[in-house]
């Protein structure tokens, strides 16, 4: 499972698409046939990824969706929590921002759950950017302020860059 996951991982990686579905299916195939039901969330989660890459929105949610499913059956909160997020860029991508919202909210929540505190701030700011979008600009500076406060606690540089890059573009507009 984990040879053919890194040959498509490369494929990923050169922008060859088909050749990485190909070999993640047979990561799938793999995992079933030696029922290794906890490998599923992840491949599924890296075939959602390579939908988004192609464009193709309703196959990429397909695929996050049944990711979800699985870390679920597995009981595994992290995998959870990074699903809902993807879930929610996929709707964010669609412009279904309730729907993104819930979705990242719940990931959001997970993520605190487990202490992933730079993924929980990535979820915050993804709320953020949401409000943004809805044009409800006091909502979305609450939430990069709260982004902000998180990403300072992890020493990230570039996390806290993009939150204070996100609210001074409130201020600018």
């Amino acid at each position: 499972i984990e040879q053919s996951e890194k040959v498509a991982d490369l494929y990923t990686q050169l922008g060859q698409y088909d050749a990485a579905l190909e070999y993640y299916n047979i990561s799938l195939n793999n995992a079933d046939k030696i029922s290794a039901n906890e490998k599923l969330p992840r491949i599924y989660r890296l075939i959602g990824n390579v939908y988004y890459y192609l464009g193709e929105y309703d196959k990429c949610l397909e695929s996050h969706l049944e990711s979800l499913r699985y870390a679920e059956i597995a009981k595994d909160e992290e995998s959870i929590a990074g699903a809902y997020n993807k879930i929610g860029l996929i709707n964010m991508k669609s412009e279904k921002y309730d729907e993104a919202l819930e979705n990242y909210i719940k990931a959001e929540k997970m993520f605190a759950k487990t202490g992933s505190l730079l993924n929980q701030g990535r979820s915050i700011i993804n709320i953020g950017n949401i409000y943004y979008f809805k044009k409800e600009y006091d909502n979305a500076l609450g939430f990069y302020q709260r982004a902000l406060n998180i990403f300072e606690k992890t020493s990230e540089p570039a996390e806290i860059a993009l939150a204070a890059q996100n609210i001074s573009v409130l201020y600018d507009d």
